[in-house]
């Protein structure tokens, strides 16, 4: 018992409540990270699930969750910090029977009349627009990137997700696009509470910080 309380005084044993988005999973940055983790310290449970990205700062910061997966950029609370991890550029998901599929190459302006399906993360949108100097027309904003997809697939627009998007979600009348002149970003990012306490949770961070749990925390 006293070597058990020891390990997790050391952050080598405990719980971690962690949330994220589905783009870290296409990225594969959670998969990374956890089972790295894991792999050391196999005594820490995980307990892991997919959020709504405006929740994740406040269910952190509130304690319901320890750990949250996000695509910056994100407003947070003075209480939390990020860590970025991946940057990761943009694809433009439209519907297959769109005219934008006849050109050779599709660049900001042309879609300047386009009705947006909006990810989480919007960021990627607004930049487009601002490139091809116009003000977007905005449709709704139905959630994960699978609901994204379902909405162009459906013909209701077009979308601005993350490149990693393109290889994992392949849904019925639907084609991924480069935007030739206008190459936008965002990044995943681990964010946490600034004055975490928890050792099993401080063990986390410093570990995809990239010091490995190495020294003392």
């Amino acid at each position: 018992a006293q070597y058990n309380v020891q390990r997790a005084g050391r952050g080598e044993a405990g719980r971690i409540e962690l949330g994220y988005v589905a783009s870290a999973v296409f990225s594969g940055v959670l998969q990374q990270h956890v089972s790295q983790f894991r792999q050391r310290y196999g005594a820490v449970e995980f307990s892991i699930n997919e959020h709504l990205m405006p929740t994740l700062p406040r269910l952190i910061e509130e304690g319901r969750l320890d750990v949250g997966f996000i695509r910056s950029p994100m407003q947070l609370p003075d209480a939390l910090s990020a860590v970025e991890l991946l940057t990761e550029g943009f694809a433009l998901a439209l519907p297959d029977s769109s005219w934008l599929g006849k050109l050779r190459g599709i660049t900001a302006v042309n879609l300047q009349n386009e009705t947006f399906i909006l990810p989480e993360q919007i960021s990627g949108t607004l930049e487009v627009a601002a490139h091809g100097g116009f003000a977007p027309t905005l449709g709704p904003q139905p959630g994960g990137l699978v609901s994204v997809i379902a909405l162009v697939s459906l013909g209701q627009g077009v979308a601005v997700v993350p490149e990693s998007v393109v290889d994992h979600i392949r849904l019925p009348n639907v084609v991924y696009r480069r935007i030739e002149d206008c190459q936008p970003s965002s990044s995943l990012s681990l964010i946490h509470r600034r004055h975490e306490k928890a050792p099993a949770v401080m063990r986390f961070i410093e570990y995809v910080k990239g010091g490995k749990g190495a020294g003392a925390l």
